[in-house]
């Protein structure tokens, strides 16, 4: 009951307060446009780098159609609405009835913008809609963010990237120095995940120790 109560009062409260103007986050010039074509997504959590943002005003979830900022809002741990536009008429940019929407994260610590996604189904866009998601999640790495929203910080000896290491792993690593010219040495620009000692070599030296960690000795 208290939670829904604080749903109402901080959605009247953004109706009321920010009526005929919208308003700009200075770092990222994401803007609110406030006309009356209003939806608004309500945030539960949302995680960077397994972390939870940082409250107040602070980290910023922006939301989008196609690459236009459609609305943005300070992350809150107790639930984070973002007030986004539609298109009126006068719009194009702006997101049309059943849109979908994706969202950004901007990190005010590293003053970065990420992608965020949402491990359910994201409610499309309709005007005066009122759209729960669960949770939000986002990697500053390069790799896919896993199935339970984790992200993998040090992929060393996980070049499958599945969270998890095991003999899959030394097989690409076998692969990776059978299809080099040189039947022991492989040099690559994309060998962070295989390179165990950090050498800078894809070698057999790479294996041995991955065979060391799976064995557990």
């Amino acid at each position: 009951m208290r939670k829904s109560l604080t749903i109402i009062f901080t959605f009247v409260s953004l109706v009321f307060t920010y009526t005929e103007r919208g308003w700009q986050h200075p770092q990222t010039g994401w803007e609110v446009v406030t006309t009356e074509t209003m939806s608004f997504y309500l945030i539960q959590s949302a995680y960077l780098d397994n972390m939870e943002l940082e409250d107040g005003n602070n980290d910023v979830i922006g939301a989008f159609y196609e690459n236009q900022n459609i609305g943005w809002e300070f992350y809150s741990s107790q639930l984070t609405i973002i007030p986004t536009t539609g298109d009126n008429g006068s719009m194009p940019n702006y997101p049309y009835e059943g849109a979908p929407i994706t969202f950004k994260i901007y990190d005010s610590s590293s003053n970065q913008i990420i992608d965020a996604i949402s491990l359910d189904d994201v409610p499309l866009w309709h005007i005066q809609g009122f759209n729960t998601i669960r949770n939000l999640y986002s990697c500053n790495q390069d790799f896919p963010i896993l199935d339970n929203g984790e992200c993998i910080l040090d992929c060393i000896g996980d070049p499958s990237l599945d969270g998890q290491i095991n003999i899959h792993d030394i097989l690409m690593i076998v692969d990776m120095i059978i299809d080099c010219d040189s039947p022991f040495y492989c040099f690559d620009d994309n060998i962070e995940c295989m390179d165990m000692n950090e050498d800078n070599i894809i070698d057999i030296l790479d294996v041995l120790s991955l065979l060391v960690i799976i064995s557990g000795n």
